[in-house]
């Protein structure tokens, strides 16, 4: 059976791209708890509704990956809230 170098290539790309989707959502998990502890407390709801809109958009448009990337860094403002509440 002959492939197609130009098919295999792109099969290679998008491979490689799942494989670092873990690593891109981990760093907007962090930059999320980060962004937390950086903002005022009263900003705060400001900031969460932001990334909520913004996600929305994004999933409207279908760009996927900034949508899961926005909710993953939504996902770490909340986690460090809860983690500030309960200490």
């Amino acid at each position: 059976m002959l492939k197609n170098p130009a098919l295999v290539s792109f099969s290679a790309r998008l491979a490689l791209a799942d494989s670092h989707k873990l690593v891109w959502a981990a760093l907007c998990l962090a930059s999320g708890c980060v962004l937390h502890g950086q903002i005022a407390s009263s900003a705060v709801p400001l900031f969460l509704g932001g990334f909520v809109l913004a996600a929305g958009l994004l999933f409207v448009l279908r760009q996927f990956s900034l949508c899961c990337g926005l909710l993953a860094g939504l996902a770490g403002m909340l986690a460090s809230g809860a983690e500030i509440r309960r200490a």
